[in-house]
C-alpha cells in the first residue's frame, strides 16, 4: 500500500467499512480522503467501487475514469468501470472498456492484499462476465422493442 500515512489509514478504514457493508460510511470517508489527495489511485478506485455498489453509477463512472487516467491498464479499474457502464446502460462503452481485459489477458491481477478491496478475478473471467451482462441487456432491450428489428 502506497501513499501518505493518512491515506493509508483512510484506505484501511474504508476497506473495513466496505467489508462490513457500511458503504455509505465508506463513501464519506473516501470523499474526505480524496479532497486531501485527489491523485491517489487507490482512493479513487475504492470510491468508484463504493459508489457503484450503492447504485450511484454516474458518480462511480467519474471516479473510476479518474482512477483509469492514473492507471490505464489496471484490470481492476477496467473491470469496475466496464461493469458500471454496463449497469448504467452504456453498453457500447462497456464493451469497449471490457475488451481491454481480454486483449491484455496476460496482465496479472493485483497481488492479494487483505487491506485493499481489489480485483480478484482473471481478466478473461471478468471480460466474459461483462460480455454476458451486455448480451443479456441487449436481449432485454430487443424484447422491449428498444432495438430496431432485423430483417
Amino acid at each position: 500500500m502506497t501513499g501518505s500515512p493518512a491515506s493509508v489509514e483512510a484506505r484501511r478504514a474504508v476497506t473495513e467499512a466496505m467489508r462490513q457493508g457500511r458503504v455509505a460510511e465508506a463513501e464519506q470517508l473516501l470523499a474526505r480522503a480524496i479532497m486531501a489527495t485527489p491523485d491517489d489511485f487507490d482512493l479513487l478506485f475504492l470510491y468508484g467501487t463504493a459508489l457503484a455498489q450503492s447504485g450511484k453509477l454516474g458518480l462511480a463512472i467519474q471516479a473510476l475514469e479518474s482512477a483509469r487516467r492514473l492507471a490505464p491498464d489496471n484490470p481492476g479499474v477496467l473491470n469496475n468501470l466496464a461493469t458500471a457502464l454496463c449497469q448504467s446502460g452504456q453498453l457500447a462503452a462497456s464493451l469497449g472498456i471490457s475488451s481491454w481485459l481480454l486483449l491484455d489477458a496476460t496482465t496479472p491481477a493485483p497481488p492479494d492484499d487483505p487491506n485493499l478491496y481489489v480485483f480478484r478475478r482473471s481478466p478473461r473471467q471478468a471480460w466474459a462476465e461483462i460480455t454476458a451482462q451486455i448480451v443479456l441487456a441487449l436481449g432485454a432491450a430487443a424484447s422491449l422493442s428498444l432495438l430496431p428489428a432485423t430483417v
